[in-house]
């Protein structure tokens, strides 16, 4: 069985709170790293080394793990006029790639492109079945 491999990580844009982000950040379960711009430290950026988000965080009050979107609870960090942009790519040996880009402000809009989207891409522009980038 082949492991994946996967990375994902986002553009440098500024939260409301660095310090309450931060905090956030560390209380999800997962490897997140907050890095600075080096001439800015208002601006940051998130990596995902595991090529994941996490999906659970332990809430203070009550010290039990509860499940989140990552994404979204990012969302409602950023600052007014920020937009995060998140890229996000992996492979399975040789088995197949995948990629996937997503940009959203903290007003809850979003739009998003894949790697897999070129399949129809290329079918609509030369108007024939195209085989898979898989096995």
């Amino acid at each position: 069985m082949a492991n994946e491999t996967g990375f994902a990580r986002t553009n440098y844009f500024r939260v409301k709170d660095q310090d309450a982000f931060r905090q956030f950040v560390e209380s999800c379960a997962g490897e997140v790293t907050i890095v600075t711009k080096d001439k800015d430290a208002s601006l940051i950026a998130l990596l995902a080394s595991e090529g994941y988000w996490p999906s659970t965080r332990i809430d203070e009050e009550t010290d039990e793990e509860q499940d989140i979107v990552f994404l979204d609870e990012v969302a409602n960090h950023l600052a007014d006029g920020q937009i995060c942009i998140v890229m996000e790519a992996g492979f399975c040996g040789g088995r197949y790639c995948y990629g996937e880009a997503t940009a959203f402000d903290n007003a809850g809009r979003q739009t998003n492109v894949s790697l897999a989207d070129i399949y129809a891409a290329a079918e609509r522009k030369f108007a024939i079945t195209v085989g898979r980038a898989e096995y």
